[in-house]
């Protein structure tokens, strides 16, 4: 309904840009410089708007100082904004989506080596007839000029000072040497989904994933913006990702997700449907794989009017049914066992085209068991 992540990014910005040292004695402070380009990452979360949680949005502002006072672009619109120590505050309106957002409070923390930046903000969004709605995000940031020549995950230039990461999380890194990730991979969730955002122009960058003994599992090596790896390893268990290439000092983005493995399914998918079902003829075996729904078309020659069909399976694989529909889709019969194959036998009363459906019990269960179907018109 609106954008709110770019005005939180705006806002991180203006964090991200300043800090500041102690003196002598505690008593005075020198205002670091935060000017530059800064790269700010927004994490969507929790709201009572309606708004997915977890949308990640980068953003890339320019940041100019004067004493105290930050003045920050995104190339569209500009932000004021103020430092004290290493903590910055914000607040302010400004129209989004037909109505109003408001910066109910901001506190984000500059690092001390002033090359990152992160925390939190809340935020309320008004449409101006009475509704209102409230929010917040996390904000993290990397000063991608001056004198940012590195990011806060050093030094992981190799497998054994690995950066230890979690799953969907967005972590924003500088591409100035080999940076390298341990990632650790759920049993049953062997496909692993890894995402790495950044501009090619600005310094090409692979991706490569290898197993606990660093032996190498699976690369990826466009020369266009972004790299991704989608494989499923043998089991689960400690990996790591190499981020790698140019060493041109280009910013970059890192996630990941483990998930279950897509399972392969039969050569006559998508037939999960009576629409989409299979064409059979008689007395030919057909070997499938009972992924979801499973439909056959058969068409039964007057005269012949005992259909017969079998359903061939181990049940200790998963518990698989058969049923007899009519052209029209209405159901006409079905087989119900709790052992090893079903046989449907039954005289229909007209000729023409019905459908053989094979179907998981407990339905939706789905465990990917495989057989075979058969049938004759007698």
């Amino acid at each position: 309904m609106k954008n709110i992540t770019s005005i939180l990014a705006l806002i991180i910005s203006l964090v991200t840009l300043t800090a500041c040292t102690s003196g002598g004695g505690g008593t005075s402070a020198t205002t670091a410089d935060a000017s530059g380009v800064w790269l700010i990452t927004d994490t969507s979360g929790s709201n009572t708007c309606g708004d997915p949680v977890g949308v990640v949005n980068t953003y890339t502002l320019t940041i100019t100082q004067s004493g105290t006072t930050l003045t920050v672009s995104d190339g569209t619109n500009i932000y004021t904004g103020s430092i004290s120590g290493h903590t910055i505050s914000w607040s302010g309106s400004y129209p989004e989506s037909g109505g109003t957002v408001t910066i109910t409070n901001l506190s984000l923390t500059l690092s001390q080596d002033e090359l990152s930046v992160s925390g939190t903000v809340s935020w309320s969004w008004s449409d101006g007839f009475g509704f209102t709605c409230t929010g917040s995000s996390n904000i993290s940031g990397i000063n991608t000029s001056g004198t940012a020549t590195d990011d806060q995950y050093e030094e992981n230039d190799d497998i054994l000072n690995a950066t230890p990461t979690f799953e969907n999380t967005v972590y924003t890194a500088v591409q100035l040497d080999e940076d390298w990730y341990q990632i650790d991979v759920t049993p049953g969730y062997e496909r692993v989904v890894v995402n790495l955002g950044f501009t090619n122009a600005d310094g090409d960058i692979d991706l490569e994933l290898y197993d606990s003994f660093g032996n190498f599992v699976y690369g990826s090596y466009s020369t266009t913006d972004n790299e991704q790896i989608d494989y499923t390893v043998s089991a689960g268990g400690t990996y790591y990702l190499r981020v790698f290439y140019a060493d041109a000092g280009n910013t970059y983005t890192l996630s990941w997700d483990d998930l279950q493995p897509v399972l392969a399914d039969d050569i006559y998918e998508p037939n999960n449907t009576l629409g989409t079902a299979t064409p059979t003829l008689e007395n030919i075996l057909y070997s499938g794989i009972q992924h979801d729904d499973d439909w056959y078309k058969i068409d039964v020659t007057p005269g012949f009017q005992n259909v017969v069909a079998t359903l061939t399976f181990s049940n200790a694989a998963g518990d698989l049914d058969l049923e007899l529909y009519d052209s029209s889709g209405l159901y006409v019969t079905g087989v119900y066992s709790t052992t090893d194959n079903e046989s449907l036998n039954i005289i229909v009363g007209t000729s023409g085209t019905y459908y053989l459906k094979v179907i998981s019990y407990p339905t939706g269960t789905d465990t990917g068991n495989s057989y075979t179907l058969i049938w004759d018109d007698l």
